[in-house]
């Protein structure tokens, strides 16, 4: 049943990841870059001060937690991780007040500290109780409500303040059936205050660790602080929607992972039950190895051994010599090795179509990389005309940037509009101004798009 109760959690988690998916999608539609950028650099700080501030004290409940004595525990990191949140909420307030940080970034720091700190304190407490529903519930919540309240704080006030505002009360909401289950369990005879030996105990067991989870967490962050730092909020957005992607796609997943099935093996391990233990954490190493990296060959396509129908394929979409490597790898789990002459002739007459002129405008205009594949009489042709859809993807992307940069200066001047602000007037010109001129530069890159499909012949 524990079993079933940690796939039950991953596959919530994975769903959640699909809609936090689909919230970066949303925000980068509603926000302009510049917001969006100022949004990830007052995460990327709050985030900083959550990974000194709690994540230590998550680490220290997931080790010192029992059955036996799991409300003190429990009690005794909820209080070390208000008192731990109060001090940084000091020191983030003397760093503004010395100038060393804008009030903005400053505020939204503080915001996604509170509502990270809470909704995860909750989701360890409760995950280490086995406490299934509520924590699939607060999942989805957390998840839904950031897409739901993100969307209506950017449409109404259109500021990053307001989106980092937004996401920590969704993750404040998303905790309370957590601590609703927990009242009614742990903390059913009430909330008693931990002893001085409660805290020294936590103190002592995990104090080396908030210089592993600050570490952590700079590590994690720091990039976008010093991307921002010389060139500026606008440019912090198309990287970290990037980097935003591939975390959702992969490392929530594998930490849900970890934090499943590993709590459920602690939890035979307590109950004196240690090959369900063991079970457990095979199978949380196996759902890992599954999730990191799908093979590039199945069984069956290495067992039926058609190199040259495979090197065709792969021929076929520019890939290099290199691939065999991962061909190999691959089968090799299945004692098969890969015969290479056959896997390269094959490469060879898939490469033959892939090398068509038409064929790299199209790749060339969906962004894709070439990697210098083509024999030396196919080559010319195919690359002039990767260049030229190259330069029809990059316009494409120019017009995107200044369709996302209209959509923010048109929602700012609809703000205006309905302002009684002395200084409004002023302000209403200089948007007015930005979204002629931007206009202009999306008129121009339109008509270069244009003018380069109608002159390519493909």
């Amino acid at each position: 049943m524990k079993g079933l109760f940690s796939s039950i959690y991953l596959i919530s988690r994975i769903a959640s990841a699909v809609l936090n998916l689909v919230a970066i999608a949303v925000f980068t539609r509603l926000s302009s870059r510049e917001v969006y950028g100022e949004y990830l650099i007052g995460f990327a700080y709050g985030f900083i001060a959550y990974g000194l501030t709690i994540q230590w004290l998550l680490a220290a409940h997931f080790g010192q937690q029992t059955r036996e004595h799991a409300g003190r525990v429990a009690n005794a990191v909820l209080m070390m991780g208000a008192m731990a949140v109060a001090a940084s909420l000091l020191v983030i307030g003397v760093v503004v007040a010395f100038g060393f940080l804008p009030s903005s970034i400053g505020f939204g720091c503080s915001v996604i500290l509170v509502g990270l700190a809470v909704y995860f304190l909750a989701n360890e407490i409760g995950r280490s109780q086995l406490r299934v529903v509520p924590v699939t519930i607060a999942s989805f919540l957390r998840s839904g409500l950031t897409l739901l309240f993100g969307s209506v704080a950017l449409w109404k006030f259109h500021s990053s303040e307001s989106l980092l505002l937004a996401l920590s009360l969704a993750h404040i909401a998303a905790a309370l059936p957590i601590f609703f289950v927990l009242r009614r369990s742990i903390w059913a005879t009430g909330f008693s205050l931990p002893s001085r030996q409660d805290y020294l105990q936590i103190w002592k067991y995990s104090w080396p660790l908030i210089v592993a989870g600050g570490a952590a967490a700079v590590g994690a962050s720091i990039d976008r602080i010093v991307l921002e730092g010389f060139f500026g909020a606008e440019k912090v957005a198309s990287y970290g929607v990037t980097l935003d992607f591939i975390k959702q796609s992969f490392v929530i997943v594998g930490e849900s992972v970890a934090v499943s099935y590993v709590s459920v093996a602690k939890a035979h391990h307590g109950d004196g039950s240690l090959t369900e233990a063991r079970d457990m954490l095979k199978l949380a190493f196996a759902t890992t190895a599954l999730l990191a990296g799908c093979a590039s060959l199945s069984r069956n396509e290495c067992q039926a051994g058609d190199w040259r129908g495979i090197g065709r394929e792969d021929g076929g979409h520019g890939e290099t010599a290199a691939r065999l490597e991962e061909h190999r790898e691959a089968c090799r789990e299945y004692g098969i090795a890969p015969n290479p002459a056959e896997w390269e002739r094959g490469r060879q007459e898939g490469l033959l179509s892939y090398c068509q002129p038409d064929n790299g405008y199209a790749e060339g205009a969906a962004g894709r990389a070439y990697r210098y594949v083509c024999p030396p009489h196919l080559a010319p042709a195919f690359e002039r005309q990767y260049r030229h859809g190259q330069r029809i993807y990059e316009i494409k992307q120019r017009i995107e940037r200044i369709d996302s940069d209209l959509r923010g200066k048109r929602n700012a001047l609809e703000k205006l509009e309905k302002s009684q602000d002395k200084d409004a007037d002023e302000r209403r010109r200089r948007l007015y101004r930005e979204i002629s001129e931007l206009e202009t530069q999306r008129a121009i890159q339109v008509g270069t798009r244009i003018g380069i499909e109608m002159s390519t012949p493909h």
